[in-house]
C-alpha cells in the first residue's frame, strides 16, 4: 500500500461506509440508531463498500480526482520512445548510439511492469519503484531489470542485469530522462517522451 495515503484512504472508508449506512437507512425508512434493525444493513454495507473498491482498484485510481492526495504514484502506464545512450566504448575506443528504445509500462493499483526494447535485446524489470523527494518535488521511477540479448549478438552483449532511474518531467511535454548501470560495468543516459497508450 505504498502508492495510497494511508491516513487518506482509512478516512476515506471511513467516511463511505458511514454515508452508505445512512443512506440505506433512509431508503427502508430505519430509524437511525442502533437497533437490530439499523445493524441488520450493515452487512449490506460492507458489500457495497466492497465493491467500490473493486471499481477504484481495477480503474478509478487512475483519475486525475485521486492523484496527490489519495494516490501517491501517478499513472505511467503507456508507451514511452526515445533513446539510450551508452558509455560502453569498443576496442577501437568508439561509442555506440544514440540507440533507439522503447519503454512500455503497466500499472495497477497493486504493480507496475517496466519493459524496454531495443532491436538487440528486452528487458523486462523485476522490482519497481517509484519515490518522490518531499523537498524539491523530484519523482523518480527505478526499476531492476534483466536483460535479455538476440541470440545473434549475445557474444558481444550477453544476458545482464542493470538498474534504472528514471526522473519524471511534465512539462514542456511528458518525459522519463536519467541513468542506468549493470553488472557488465555499462552505464548510460536514457531519454523518453511518452507516446501514448500501450
Amino acid at each position: 500500500m505504498k502508492n495510497v495515503n494511508i491516513k487518506a484512504f482509512i478516512g476515506m472508508t471511513v467516511i463511505t461506509g458511514f454515508v452508505l449506512w445512512f443512506l440505506l437507512l433512509f431508503l427502508f425508512k430505519i430509524e437511525v440508531g442502533i437497533t437490530w434493525a439499523a445493524l441488520r444493513t450493515i452487512p449490506s454495507v460492507v458489500t457495497v463498500e466492497f465493491i467500490l473498491w473493486l471499481i477504484f482498484a481495477s480503474w478509478a485510481w487512475k483519475s486525475h480526482f485521486f492523484q496527490g492526495w489519495l494516490i501517491k504514484v501517478p499513472v505511467l502506464e503507456g508507451k514511452w520512445s526515445g533513446t539510450l545512450q551508452t558509455t560502453w566504448q569498443a576496442s577501437n575506443n568508439t561509442t555506440a548510439g544514440p540507440i533507439q528504445v522503447e519503454l512500455v509500462v503497466k500499472q495497477s493499483f497493486l504493480r507496475t511492469s517496466c519493459t524496454m526494447r531495443t532491436s538487440e535485446m528486452t528487458s523486462q524489470s523485476f522490482a519497481v519503484e517509484f519515490l518522490e523527494d518531499p523537498d524539491s518535488g523530484i519523482k523518480k521511477l527505478i526499476y531492476t531489470y534483466g536483460s535479455v540479448t538476440k541470440a545473434s549478438v549475445r557474444k558481444k552483449s550477453p544476458i545482464h542485469y542493470g538498474t534504472a532511474v528514471l526522473e519524471l518531467i511534465d512539462t514542456p511535454s511528458r518525459m522519463l530522462r536519467g541513468k542506468y548501470w549493470t553488472d557488465r560495468r555499462t552505464t548510460g543516459d536514457i531519454d523518453l517522451k511518452y507516446i501514448g497508450e500501450a
